[in-house]
């Protein structure tokens, strides 16, 4: 069973704000523009466009404001506060490489695995494709983003589909330091890196998939059947994506 956040750490599920006449004007009137627009990409116009329409956005909402965000056939509480994942909320897409290979391997009743899953944008994708009959292992050590990803599973009512820890996925099990992100709480690392600020370490639990994720198990997990020599670029969708962070200019 998935624990809540109060279960794990002590954290409370995070407040989301999903009310009031802006969150429905981005819902029904924005999103279904610049999503659209994303798909038309081919156009330089386009990338700056969302560009634009994302610093726009980002003067508006709170530093702390959280959607519920509508993303294929589920919801998922997004920080749109942070401008990457307000990049997201406006694209309808994370890691687009990462979601056409989960596009093309996981089936409904696969067994999947997230580790470092942060706010869990690909922990609903894999609970979305698995179904009922399947199950999803997500690890996060943060308190901040594993809070959001409860409050999506609650939204979704799919706490039985994803079992949720708060350690994080080694070699061995043990402790280990995390350093946070100050600011946004939703980075973090096991090194002190200057991006974070002055982290101050907190104390996390270590496991390893065999012990934490075997035991759980009631079959052996089906593994993948096509060709992995299909799987989308990395770089040329990354490429893609970077057009409307950079925001190419109007010609």
């Amino acid at each position: 069973m998935t624990r809540s956040p109060q279960g794990l750490s002590g954290a409370a599920t995070p407040e989301t704000h999903g009310a009031g006449v802006l969150s429905w004007f981005e819902v029904h009137a924005l999103l279904p523009v610049t999503r659209r627009l994303a798909n038309r990409h081919g156009q330089p116009r386009v990338g700056a466009l969302v560009y634009w329409l994302n610093r726009a956005l980002g003067r508006i909402v709170g530093a702390d404001t959280v959607r519920r965000a509508p993303v294929g056939d589920y919801t998922i509480a997004l920080p749109i506060g942070d401008a990457g994942l307000r990049l997201s909320y406006l694209l309808g897409s994370y890691e687009p490489d990462v979601e056409q290979l989960t596009a093309m391997v996981l089936r409904a009743g696969d067994i999947a695995v997230d580790v470092g899953t942060n706010i869990g944008w690909h922990t609903l994708r894999f609970a979305s494709k698995v179904g009922p009959g399947g199950r999803v292992f997500s690890f996060e050590p943060g308190e901040g983003p594993r809070s959001l990803l409860w409050e999506s599973l609650r939204i979704n009512d799919w706490t039985n589909r994803v079992t949720l820890s708060d350690s994080a996925v080694s070699d061995n099990t043990g402790t280990a330091r995390l350093y946070p992100d100050g600011a946004s709480g939703l980075m973090s690392s096991v090194h002190a890196h200057s991006w974070l600020g002055n982290a101050t370490p907190v104390s996390m639990s270590v496991t390893t998939l065999y012990a934490s994720v075997l035991p759980q198990l009631d079959r052996a997990p089906r593994l993948p059947s096509r060709s992995m020599s299909r799987a989308p670029s990395a770089k040329s969708c990354w490429e893609r994506r970077a057009s409307f962070e950079t925001g190419p200019p109007i010609s």
